[in-house]
């Protein structure tokens, strides 16, 4: 059988000095797509183990990425590979690429024995590439924005899949990650005045056992407010509070559903639960009580607003971590 696979034409603007030959040719290359990226989902996976998202950047025309343009994440991106900042938990993106246009192409399906000839022959090629092409403008113009940068990355396993694979998680294993993620937010925020605002398990991928948090493209400077009244009123916002927050109070707060949802993943604790601003109690009396105990103080301490600040919440997941270490 033959499939099609999207293609994108495209041109290095900047490699991870530190990635593999291999990977890097790879990157140089043809990238090949299984569906054209989405105004709802620009993260689509590629060949080679690659993963890119597309997303809309102003670039000059030496490829030069553009300094006063507002786009947090490309910025970080750019930052990380400049190497003007490093963190063992911000993920090692591969690099970042502008992007020319997107094609098909027929590719031949290695795995299918069959030999349907009638499948093969070139009017119906013809007219299936007729046909896609035609599917390719229409998705373009109406689903997809101006996306001329693609950030290349290696495919990471999302952490809802990873959370459907793994029953249970030792405690220390979460806390320890979630201390990391702390540790990197406070370095972007010092350095850079950047607050993630968009932390959820929709945010976290993992690999090699360790938690990133990704999409850095929504963040607060230190001294932005959220107004409880500016809350979305549909959709996946289990990040925003209930109430008026300074950017940290709502980091942290941000950090204390994601906690959450992790530990109550296979005990129905979902993201309704906190966009419908269910009471504490009920949330965490679904889970059991023998994997609640290491959390239940630090949860109330988030929730009841006496954390507010992302270096109190990291000291005390450090106290719990040392304590269980003696």
């Amino acid at each position: 059988m033959n499939l099609l696979k999207y293609t994108v034409n495209h041109e290095v603007i900047k490699l991870n000095a530190d990635i593999d030959d291999i990977t890097a040719n790879i990157s140089k290359n043809i990238l090949y797509l299984d569906k054209l990226p989405t105004v709802a989902k620009r993260l689509v996976l590629a060949n080679n183990n690659l993963a890119i998202k597309f997303i809309e950047y102003n670039i000059d025309k030496n490829n030069i990425l553009k300094p006063e343009c507002k786009d947090s994440e490309i910025f970080l991106i750019n930052q990380y590979l400049n190497k003007k900042f490093n963190h063992p938990y911000f993920l090692p993106y591969i690099g970042l690429t502008k992007i020319i246009n997107f094609n098909q192409e027929i590719v031949k399906d290695s795995s299918d024995s069959s030999s349907d000839s009638s499948e093969s022959t070139p009017e119906n090629l013809s007219n299936t590439v007729n046909n896609i092409n035609k599917t390719i403008r229409n998705e373009y113009i109406t689903l997809v924005r101006p996306m001329n940068i693609g950030i290349i990355m290696a495919q990471c396993t999302p952490l809802e899949i990873y959370l459907f694979e793994n029953e249970e998680l030792d405690y220390i294993y979460v806390l320890t990650n979630i201390y990391n993620i702390l540790d990197l937010a406070i370095l972007i925020r010092d350095k850079y005045d950047m607050i993630h605002c968009d932390v959820k398990i929709d945010n976290v991928v993992v690999n090699n056992n360790k938690f990133y948090l990704i999409d850095w493209e929504n963040t607060f400077e230190s001294d932005e407010k959220y107004y409880h009244d500016d809350r979305p009123k549909e959709g996946n916002s289990e990040m925003f509070p209930h109430y008026d927050a300074d950017s940290e109070q709502f980091f942290v707060y941000s950090i204390g559903v994601l906690i959450t949802r992790i530990i109550g993943f296979h005990y129905g604790v979902t993201y309704a639960d906190f966009t419908e601003n269910m009471l504490l109690n009920y949330i965490l009396s679904k889970i059991p009580n023998h994997i609640l105990r290491h959390y239940d103080d630090l949860l109330i301490n988030i929730f009841v607003k006496k954390i507010s600040k992302i270096e109190v919440l990291k000291d005390k997941i450090d106290r719990i971590i040392h304590v269980k270490n003696g």
